[in-house]
């Protein structure tokens, strides 16, 4: 067996998901200080079954969960699992893989689980149990433990030893035969107790079951007589039931004719009314088609009348055709003529047009020559008159500039004032916002405070709460305990009521006459004188003992009454009784020496001193009790007997009797058998406990109901004040919001009060600017209006000279325009002419092509009429048969209406019917309800005698109703029945239950018996069972102490090349509880005590001795938690040695700094703690991290390195 996987989630510094994988060999842990890698170590141990959180380094189940950083909230539950390869079966299990699964969660709820099973943290013990991996076992080892296995106390370190040798479960079975054997010296105790008290209850119990036996003689008959009586009257109830059902039967025959009849009629009117909804619906099926044929017809009439109105439309539009076809021809004629004229006057009007060109082309380049002078003059004046409007629009712009300036200092003059406004109004925010600040910032210091009041206030009630809470549970727990205390007291009292109700210890003779007097058979009777008496719990036993079987001697009025008692006992055969006749009693007063005695040393006092009665019985007391004595012991006794009179009698209150004429009687009987005084005296006493238990009782109940009521109101309170705690956290909440806001508007506030200021002073610098700009532009205003009416004068003398060239121009331009006209005149005709032979002979292609459309329309319009009139001709053929179609129609619905007619007329008949029929069937049903009635009170009344049968004598009715014939005669039956029970009265109260009591008992006396021979059997059997046990766990403890010393002794000469070894029993002659010493010899040295020893030494001592115990009973696997830490570098590579060594027969998961215990090791685990607090596993190679430790030439084997390859999580 190996350990194969380590799994953690949420444990300590593991809060994600890990994940280990072991192989047989060494494994080394390794990692910073501090990074987690003990809180491996200790995930094996929790999860193995420890339970010392000590041992876990904490201080509650909740240290073990991962309790968050900065970055990471605490999880709320951490779980470690440990799989184990169990292929060899060490573990006693059926399974070659267990895991081992444990869970805590911050509620301190915790689970085991066993391969996802679960189970109890003692299974996950009793697996490991002599495994080497139980808690006290030595599989895992830490730095602390190494040292602690030499400071232990001797006893103490007994603990390894005995997980070595294998005992555990020895020592478990021990405990468990222990436990069964002290339990069974309990049964055997309670079962010998209950032995004697049933004994003393059997012989009063054996004279109440044989007076019981006579009753229930008596019983019988009277039941054979009862039974009798009670078949002759089932037999006339029974006659009686079997006429009423005859005639119940015959009404339900009737009944059922008149329900067949109206079931009939119902049918036949449901067939009548299926039918009418068939016509309905035939009806509506005819209405639709009439309809739809209505609707075909009005179609088809509306399609005929369009083909129709479609032919006339196509008819007109042929004729139309027609008669544009005639006069297309006929235009077409005249179109010719017209186009040969244009052609002729074209030609004329071409050569007009030549010579008109040329005339006109001359005059046109003189007027050239005067166009271009004028354009040149032109030229120079429109320069002049553009300069002229150039300094026109510059005066204008700067007029506009001018007039601009104004009215932007008219503008910044008002933003100015404008700016100073808001500049105010912001000022005036702002300070209105700093004061509400300053009250917000005070109203949440309020808060605060009223948040902390509230706070403390819910906190001092939760307080209150708990403390109510536990005042609840404590006065749960008294009122529970009142509760058994109650009970208990109620069950004796009920016990000694019952006994002293049934006279148990009293003679069956004197329980006869008493109860005879009870009933009053037996007058003049008083009581026993045990019923008579009362005497204080001191002197009970002293009165019982003087008395002896005077306590059941019955006191009588007079002598009359005592010789009916006996009469009565000698009729019944009771049995024996005594009588004291009150009238006739010779009382023995105290003399005066009595009376002297009683005052003297160690005397309590006369008898009919002390005890209380009636005076109407003195004289009995006086006769029984008036010479009694009372001393306090024997030896007063005995002293006072020798001077007391002859007559007198002396009892001391430790049970001793002197008799007169000096016999002697003493002695002690069983425990717990009291007398007939003190039954009376503690059925008194527990009356009173009972009424006291009661009363305390209630007022513990009122009491604890009060505090409930008290915690229900602590309760509300602290929801409303949680309530009002929440509501004020929200509102303290708002107001820190607040109070953030108001800080953010004064800061928009200030902003805006310094952007305002600048916008003055920025507004106030344009305003100066706009004015130097106007007088600047006031300025250049002047300059321009000079410079313009230099240019006015310029261009009038320009205008001048090129008004005269134009008027030369105008001439010419005549002449021009007249050529022009003539020539223009001339060619527009000449155009014209071409436009109207073009036009012509556009027309007439117009026309040909308009011939030839109307020869197409005509055709197309002939055919269209043609297929127009075929359609017409189908139409009016559909349009008759749906004609015919309607009429059908209408006859048939005319049909149809008339059927529906008539079935409804039989649906009416058939209904009046049906409604007579009911009204018959209605008053049979009454009959037969009558009938019913009186059969239901018989059926009532034969049923309550059935019962009778049932209860009181145990037959049903067939069996019961045989017995109406054991009986001749009624009356006499009945006469006899009278008799018994005023025999079974006479009996007086008889306890029935007497003899199954009686057989119960002695039932269970029996078995008892047999009982106490099983618990002595069992009790010696546990004992031998000890024994053998002991005997095992000795020589399996002294075999294993010799083992691990002789291995112990050879290692220590081996670690340390010397020297010597030995332990030492502390006590040999108690092996089961001896402790054991470690006594060493340094080489070199004395022995000395380990407490002298240095850290090294004590930690290869303690080596030594764990590996010896290893080697004696190797672990599967042992966990080395920093145990190398105290060693130097040459004793590591002892210790890594040793290691490998071992590691043939065990697994080692090492957690080590050391490189040469790295070294040694198969496999590496590294452990890192990235992030603050958060332990995580990091894939390690072998040779990467001795080459970082400083080792020259690693050895890594492939094993090694495969496994920290795969060492990735």
């Amino acid at each position: 067996m190996y350990l194969k996987r380590l799994d953690l989630v949420g444990f300590k510094t593991f809060a994600d998901e890990s994940k280990l994988e072991f192989r047989p060999g060494i494994t080394a842990v390794v990692g910073p200080n501090g990074s987690g890698k003990s809180n491996l170590a200790d995930a094996i141990q929790w999860v193995m079954g420890e339970r010392s959180m000590k041992q876990l380094r904490g201080a509650r189940p909740a240290d073990l969960i991962f309790a968050g950083n900065g970055q990471r909230k605490p999880v709320g539950m951490a779980e470690v699992s440990l799989t184990l390869d169990n292929a060899d079966g060490a573990l006693g299990i059926d399974f070659s893989e267990v895991t081992v699964t444990r869970r805590v969660f911050r509620s301190g709820e915790s689970n085991y689980l066993i391969n996802k099973s679960a189970c109890r943290l003692r299974d996950i013990h009793e697996l490991f149990l002599d495994t080497g991996l139980g808690p006290d076992a030595y599989s895992i080892i830490s730095q602390s433990e190494i040292d602690a296995i030499l400071s232990l106390r001797a006893e103490d370190r007994r603990a390894l030893f005995e997980e070595v040798a294998g005992i555990q479960k020895y020592r478990f079975k021990r405990h468990e035969t222990k436990l069964k054997l002290d339990r069974t010296e309990r049964n055997l105790t309670r079962v010998r107790d209950i032995l004697h008290e049933l004994d003393s209850e059997l012989g009063p119990l054996a004279e109440q079951a044989e007076l019981a036996r006579e009753y229930e003689n008596y019983q019988v008959r009277l039941k054979q007589l009862q039974l009798g009586l009670l078949a002759r009257e089932y037999d006339v109830r029974r006659q009686r039931w079997e006429r009423l059902e005859q005639e119940h039967h015959e009404r339900g025959l009737e009944i059922e004719g008149a329900v067949t009849a109206v079931a009939t009629l119902e049918a036949a009117a449901d067939e009548i009314d299926l039918k009418l909804i068939r016509m309905e619906k035939e009806i509506v099926k005819i209405q639709e088609e009439t309809t739809r044929i209505v609707s075909q017809v009005k179609s088809t009439e509306g399609k005929i009348a369009v083909s129709q109105e479609r032919e006339r439309a196509l008819t007109e539009r042929r004729e139309r055709a027609v008669q544009e076809s005639a006069d297309l021809a006929d235009g077409l004629e005249a179109m010719r003529v017209e186009l040969r004229e244009a052609r002729d006057q074209e030609a004329q009007l071409q050569s007009e047009v030549s010579r008109l060109g040329q005339e006109t082309v001359a005059k046109e380049r003189h007027l050239g020559e005067l166009d271009a002078e004028i354009q040149r003059e032109a030229g120079n004046l429109e320069l002049r008159r553009e300069e002229y409007l150039e300094h026109v629009r510059q005066g204008a712009e700067k007029r506009n500039a001018i007039a601009a300036c104004e009215a932007t200092s008219r503008g910044l003059t008002t933003q100015v004032e404008t700016a100073r406004k808001s500049l105010g109004n912001a000022r005036a925010e702002l300070s209105a916002t700093e004061g509400a600040r300053a009250e917000a910032e005070l109203a949440l210091e309020t808060g605060k405070a009223e948040l902390t009041d509230r706070t403390r206030e819910a906190r001092e009630t939760r307080e209150s709460l708990t403390q109510v809470e536990g005042e609840r549970d404590r006065a749960t727990e008294r009122v529970a305990a009142l509760r058994e205390q109650l009970s208990d007291h109620r069950s004796r009292l009920q016990a000694l009521t019952e006994r002293e109700a049934n006279l148990e210890g009293v003679a069956a003779g004197v329980q006869t006459v008493l109860r005879a007097s009870q009933v009053g058979e037996l007058p003049g009777g008083c009581g026993s004188v045990a019923q008579l008496l009362r005497a204080p719990q001191e002197c009970e036993a002293a009165i019982e003992l003087a008395l002896g079987p005077a306590l059941q001697y019955v006191v009588v009025v007079d002598e009359p009454a005592a010789r009916a008692g006996i009469e009565l006992l000698s009729e019944k055969r009771a049995g024996r009784a005594t009588f004291l006749p009150l009238s006739g009693l010779l009382p023995t007063p105290a003399d005066a020496d009595l009376r002297e005695l009683a005052y003297a040393p160690g005397v309590v006092g006369l008898g009919v001193d002390l005890v209380r009665f009636d005076l109407r019985h003195r004289a009995a007391v006086q006769y029984l009790l008036g010479r009694v004595i009372v001393v306090r012991d024997g030896r007063f006794a005995a002293a006072l007997a020798r001077r007391a009179p002859r007559a007198c009698t002396l009892v001391t209150l430790t049970g001793e009797v002197f008799l007169p004429g000096g016999a002697l009687a003493g002695g002690k009987g069983s425990p717990g058998q009291g007398g007939l005084l003190s039954r009376k005296r503690e059925i008194g006493e527990l009356s009173a406990s009972v009424a006291t238990l009661n009363a305390e009782l209630g007022e513990q109940t009122r009491y604890a109901e009060a505090v409930v009521e008290q915690i229900a109101e602590l309760r509300d309170e602290l929801t409303d004040r949680e309530a009002a705690r929440a509501e004020l956290a929200q509102e303290v909440a708002r107001q820190e919001r607040n109070v953030l806001h108001l800080g953010d508007q004064l800061a928009r506030l200030n902003a805006t009060v310094d952007q305002h200021a600048e916008d003055l002073r920025s507004l106030d610098s344009e305003i100066l600017a706009c004015q130097e700009a106007g007088a600047a532009h006031r300025s250049e205003l002047q300059r321009i209006e000079g410079a313009r009416q230099a240019l006015d004068h310029s261009i009038a003398e320009g205008q001048s000279s090129l008004d005269e060239k134009r008027q030369s121009r105008e001439v010419m331009a005549h002449a021009v325009n007249d050529s022009r006209v003539r020539f223009a005149s001339v060619r527009e005709r000449l155009v014209g002419v071409e436009k109207s032979r073009q036009s012509l002979v556009s027309r007439e292609r117009q026309t040909h092509h308009a011939l030839t459309v109307n020869h197409e329309t005509i055709a197309a319009a002939d055919q269209e009429m043609t297929f127009l009139r075929k359609i017409v001709e189908t139409d009016k053929a559909a349009l008759e048969a749906l004609t015919v179609q309607q009429e059908e129609m209408e006859q048939s619905f005319l049909r149809w209406r008339e059927t529906r007619q008539a079935a409804m007329d039989a649906q009416a008949q058939t209904s009046a019917k049906l409604r007579e029929q009911r009204t018959k069937q209605h008053g049979l049903e009454e009959d037969c309800h009558r009938v019913e009635l009186r059969l239901t009170q018989t059926m009532t009344e034969t049923e309550e005698l059935e019962r009778r049968f049932l209860e009181e004598h145990g037959l049903q009715p067939d069996e019961a109703v045989n017995h109406k014939d054991d009986l001749e005669n009624k009356s006499a039956a009945e006469e006899e029945a009278q008799t018994l029970k005023q025999k079974m009265t006479s009996l007086g109260e008889v306890n029935l239950g007497a003899l199954a009591e009686y057989d119960r008992k002695h039932e269970r006396y029996d078995f008892l018996n047999t009982q106490v021979v099983d618990l002595e059997d069992a009790r010696a059997k546990c004992e031998e069972i000890i024994a053998e046990i002991d005997a095992n766990t000795k020589a399996q403890f002294m075999a294993t102490f010799d083992a691990v010393m002789r291995e112990f002794a050879v290692l220590f000469v081996r670690i340390f090349g010397g020297g010597s070894a030995r332990l030492v029993l502390t006590d040999p002659t108690n092996i089961l509880e001896t402790g054991i010493d470690v006594r060493i010899q340094l080489p070199g040295k004395a022995e000395q005590d380990l407490l002298l020893l240095s850290g090294g030494e004590r930690a290869l001592t303690a080596l030594s001795l764990l590996l010896s115990m290893l080697r004696v009973k190797p672990s599967p696997f042992c966990v080395l938690d920093e145990v190398d830490a105290p060693l130097d570098e040459s004793n590591v590579g002892k210790f890594a040695e040793l290691l490998r060594e071992f590691a043939q027969q065990s697994q080692f998961i090492v957690v080590t700094h050391n490189k040469g215990t790295m070294e040694a090791a198969d496999a590496l685990y590294g452990v890192t703690m990235e992030k603050a607090g958060v332990s995580k596993l990091v894939s390690v190679r072998l040779e990467d991290a001795l080459a970082h430790a400083g080792i020259a030439s690693p050895e890594a084997p492939e094993g090694a390195l495969a496994e920290a390859d795969a060492a990735t999580v």
